[in-house]
């Protein structure tokens, strides 16, 4: 293995384990404030456990998020096109069901994981083509 082959496959791995980090402490402090909430703050008068349709959207948007981190540490392209989905569906589902009074907070707050499901999609790419070039010149 040449220097600049060696340079390719390292800045591919901090690539990938700068998405998978990024995507795991994000899921993990999200999941941390956001789950115990869902179960302290709606029970109704009678005790009755009662979400609205904006905080049981949240949560399945949250499990979206989750699976695209843990599909994302075995499968870099599905892993990130899930992240781009469930940041889509978390900033869109957050901006008109959740919270509209928030204006584009729930846009802004869920950028990490759009930056780590791009980060999946580019190392796919890159090593895709990285391996393509490796099967051409050893055919040569």
């Amino acid at each position: 293995m040449n220097s600049t082959s060696a340079k390719r496959t390292t800045e591919m791995n901090g690539a990938r384990w700068t998405a998978r980090i990024l995507s795991s402490v994000t899921t993990l402090i999200w999941g941390i404030i956001f789950i115990p909430q869902l179960f302290t703050n709606y029970y109704d008068e009678a005790g009755a456990f009662s979400p609205s349709a904006g905080a049981l959207a949240v949560f399945i948007f949250f499990i979206i998020i989750l699976a695209g981190t843990i599909i994302g540490w075995w499968s870099e392209k599905w892993g990130g096109v899930v992240l781009i989905a469930g940041y889509l569906a978390n900033a869109v589902g957050g901006y008109i069901l959740a919270i509209p009074n928030m204006g584009f907070i729930p846009v802004i707050i869920f950028i990490p994981f759009l930056i780590s499901g791009i980060l999946y999609i580019l190392f796919w790419e890159k090593n895709r083509t990285l391996v393509s070039r490796n099967d051409e010149s050893s055919a040569s």
